[in-house]
């Protein structure tokens, strides 16, 4: 770690979207074999599953306004130890009347788990210098790739695990979140040096306030923003980001709600988390339903969409820096290329569903093709909030993955309605309406996302909110 705390923090983060992952992916798991036990319908175990989501739709925002005050890094701790203790007091049964306790302890999960992404994009976007242009794309999609090998480990292991006994698949979930927390913890006080970097932000907010009190705010600004242009994020990034460890930063909303590009990652976000989490969350159903086997019977085999998708969400972060950096795109065509790939092949997927899958193999092998298409699209819709608003990073992605949030309630909740209403073992309709929802995320992107190339007034928005705090702050302790 000596010198290079930004990778550390990397592992870590990644490792944290892991663990979240697992819990997901295993209670999902967990919940089917219970709910089989029970006798519940699939409108009831669906109302169950999309609990998480509410619980996660209340706290985005609030807690992108907490990481404004405090930084992200105590957050994001808060955050995996109120998800680990909920995870130990789940119970391993339940019964139709008893349904709200369920409900109720997820929606919990649901709410602490609201702080993780938006904490973990903004200490990578605290980083971007650190890292390098030319990598940093590769660097933010292989780190956030770490929920997809959470969901493949949890998809291999938690299975026959639950076949024994749901109860204990919480346990463990629990007890791996607050391994990650006591880790996160140790690495916070030993190799982030929080206090250099924000010696180093005073410094530079120190010149800032010199600036604008001297009436030369206009060329700060124009400074600032080649700053950003050049590291996405100024010196705070390289060691850490003073916001990391803590610091008032004003978040400017007006400007960032009237942008089309951020809205165009916001639906983004919506279409895309409505597929996956439709499709993670009632897979283990789809399986059993509709290809007549359980998971807990199957191979290795089952965690490959997971795998493909870890794999191409990795890839194109990957395919954006070369793009950019060899092959000299615009970052908006870069992008765009992207998203509309992925998005494209996905829908094409989910039209094919019905007519092509006939066994469990094949099953495999188009859930590997959707959610893998789905993750390389990622590397359009889920990298460009740090070009559009790179000091804010956490605040855009607490916005669109709210949007995603209220995606899975939908999502997962219209699947059991779709299922309750269709004769038994037929998913045609499920597929087919996530097909008409990926299309439409490509047909947004394309129409409205602008890159970086849109986001000067962000930029100039970014730096007023910044740094009239510092000089608020400033004269208050001069009084």
């Amino acid at each position: 770690p000596g010198g290079r705390p930004h990778w550390v923090a990397a592992a870590l983060l990644f490792c944290c979207g892991c663990a979240c992952y697992i819990d997901r992916v295993g209670f999902s798991i967990a919940w089917t074999e219970i709910s089989e036990h029970a006798h519940l319908t699939q409108s009831e175990k669906g109302g169950v599953l999309s609990a998480f989501f509410w619980g996660y739709a209340t706290t985005q925002i609030p807690a992108a306004y907490l990481i404004s005050i405090y930084g992200n890094r105590g957050i994001l701790l808060g955050s995996l130890l109120l998800s680990a203790c909920v995870s130990f007091i789940l119970p391993g049964s339940v019964t139709s009347e008893g349904l709200w306790v369920f409900w109720l302890v997820r929606a919990l999960s649901g709410g602490a788990q609201g702080a993780v992404f938006p904490s973990i994009h903004t200490e990578l976007a605290h980083w971007r210098e650190a890292f390098g242009n030319a990598r940093f794309s590769a660097v933010v999609s292989t780190t956030t790739a770490g929920m997809y090998l959470g969901s493949a480990v949890a998809m291999l292991l938690i299975p026959p695990i639950a076949a024994k006994s749901p109860a204990l698949v919480f346990r463990v979930v629990g007890a791996l979140e607050l391994l990650w927390v006591c880790v996160w913890g140790y690495a916070c006080l030993r190799h982030f040096a929080p206090a250099a970097a924000a010696s180093k932000a005073e410094e530079e907010g120190d010149a800032a306030v010199s600036l604008l009190e001297s009436g030369k705010g206009g060329e700060a600004k124009g400074d600032a923003d080649a700053g950003k242009a050049g590291s996405g994020g100024g010196g705070a990034s390289s060691g850490g980001g003073a916001s990391g460890g803590g610091g008032r930063r004003g978040v400017p909303w007006r400007a960032l709600l009237a942008s089309s590009a951020v809205w165009a990652l916001i639906y983004n976000n919506f279409t895309f988390h409505y597929v996956v989490f439709a499709i993670m969350n009632w897979l283990p159903s789809y399986f059993e339903l509709a290809l007549g086997v359980q998971l807990a019977t199957m191979s290795s085999t089952k965690i490959l969409p997971y795998v493909a998708m870890f794999l191409f969400t990795s890839t194109g972060g990957a395919f954006g820096d070369w793009l950019i950096s060899k092959r000299r795109y615009s970052i908006e065509s870069a992008r765009k290329l992207i998203n509309t790939t992925g998005c494209v092949l996905a829908t094409l997927m989910l039209f094919a569903v019905p007519s092509v899958v006939s066994s469990p193999s094949s099953g495999v092998v188009a859930m590997s093709v959707v959610l893998g298409a789905a993750a390389l699209s990622r590397g359009g819709w889920a990298i460009a909030h740090m070009d559009i608003a790179p000091n804010h990073a956490g605040a855009v992605m607490s916005v669109a993955n709210t949007a995603g949030t209220f995606a899975g309630i939908i999502g997962v909740s219209a699947t059991g309605v779709l299922l309750d209403r269709s004769a038994e073992g037929d998913w045609s309709s499920v597929f087919t309406s996530l097909a008409v929802v990926s299309a439409s995320g490509a047909v947004v992107f394309l129409k409205y996302e602008k890159g970086s190339s849109s986001s000067s007034e962000l930029h100039q928005a970014e730096y007023d909110a910044t740094h009239s705090n510092i000089l608020i702050a400033q004269r208050k302790e001069k009084k």
